[in-house]
């Protein structure tokens, strides 16, 4: 199948019109050893050998799909739905596999839910840049501050 794509009604608030994209997609059961790792009793977790299955591809992909770019300067990954304790374990194998730094910040949501994100320190951004943008799509190169 085809995707569609949907225009939308105007934003009432910014008079905007948006575009919605909707399509499908397979299950592969060969693919089921990568979801036992990711996900325990339904809930998403980091394994705890993560530095051995985290690549530069895999992390060019977790960045275009949850990475924003802040403050022109440094990415971020929105990684609330983890614990301080597995966000701890990936900073560490950021750092033991690419030398790439990174701290956890703070979010505080709109309910009042505690939540952190990673940072990558803006001394490693180079080394980030140079490692991930070759598997970056280019219509995603601005989450790493590269214009097109």
């Amino acid at each position: 199948m085809e995707p569609v794509i949907s225009v939308r009604k105007p934003d009432q608030i910014t008079g905007k019109v948006y575009k919605s994209m909707y399509f499908r997609t397979l299950n592969f059961s060969c693919l089921n050893k990568y979801h036992d790792l990711f996900y325990k009793n339904k809930t998403k977790v980091v394994p705890l050998n993560i530095h051995e299955l985290l690549t530069p591809r895999g992390l060019a992909h977790w960045i275009m799909g949850d990475g924003f770019l802040y403050d022109k300067a440094v990415v971020v990954l929105c990684t609330e739905s983890f614990t301080k304790k597995e966000l701890e374990v990936l900073i560490a194998a950021l750092d033991k596999k690419f030398g790439i730094q990174a701290t956890l910040n703070k979010r505080i949501s709109t309910t009042g839910t505690v939540g952190w994100r990673i940072r990558v320190r803006k001394k490693s951004m180079d080394k980030l840049t140079t490692l991930v943008s070759p598997f970056f799509i280019p219509e995603l190169l601005y989450k790493l501050g590269i214009d097109q």
